[in-house]
């Protein structure tokens, strides 16, 4: 079992970095459709062949849900076997693991972004107002906070999948003892409100986070089914 979570920490690995690779892609070449399609007389053989590279990499979204259930899935693994119980769980040391693993790099990236940000304005023609408009006081305690909706601090638009991964990270300890009365509660409220999403009934802050939420729970769901051996379900899914 050990063996096969070190593959799947692995997997959740290379989607993190295809993610990286698209979100780079957008800086670094433009897509095929609103570049090299309309003016294919601006393109060289090499900026052709950067544009068709990067395409490889344009299933982002994808990506990250792959991670969402990679995630949801090795959350919820431990928790899922039969012979677990809810006594067990150990809410300090769960969010000092959390913790550790996020907020560490979460406050590089913000550094970093700063600099990023004042190196555009210096050797480019950026509009320098705009682009630290967002570097607001109230925006980085948000973001601090990983507040899932909360407006971007600086250009560090992709934090967006950490902020909802850190939701699940806050909630799931309350799904688990939802799991601990009825295994089924978990996935049928957020169901439910994947559906109050749907028809546009969003929490301020929260907001999208009622499908990854899903997603989620998805993943942790294919835990039970493979721990508890419920063959019939899980080859299908």
């Amino acid at each position: 079992m050990k063996e096969n979570i070190k593959a799947l920490d692995g997997l959740r690995g290379l989607a993190a970095i295809y993610v990286l690779i698209h979100h780079a892609r957008l800086y670094l070449t433009q897509p095929y459709s609103s570049g090299l399609s309309i003016h294919p007389e601006y393109y060289q053989w090499y900026d052709k062949l950067m544009v068709y590279l990067f395409s490889l990499f344009k299933f982002g979204h994808e990506a990250v849900i792959l991670f969402f259930v990679l995630s949801g899935f090795l959350i919820h693994l431990k928790q899922a076997d039969p012979i677990y119980q809810l006594k067990d769980f150990n809410l300090f040391i769960y969010f000092k693991k959390r913790f550790i693993r996020i907020y560490p790099t979460l406050l590089v990236s913000f550094v970093l972004c700063v600099v990023a940000d004042y190196l555009i304005v210096i050797f480019t023609n950026a509009n320098s107002v705009e682009l630290f408009s967002k570097y607001q006081v109230s925006n980085f305690f948000y973001n601090l906070l990983l507040i899932p909706e909360a407006p971007i601090w600086g250009t560090n638009f992709p934090v967006w999948s950490l902020k909802h991964e850190w939701f699940f990270y806050l909630i799931y300890p309350i799904l688990l003892w939802l799991y601990f009365q009825k295994k089924s509660l978990p996935i049928l409220i957020c169901l439910l409100s994947f559906v109050f999403y749907l028809f546009n009934f969003k929490i301020q802050y929260i907001g999208h986070v009622a499908y990854t939420l899903l997603i989620f729970v998805l993943g942790s769901t294919l835990s039970v089914l493979i721990l508890h051996k419920n063959l019939k379900f899980t080859k299908y899914l």
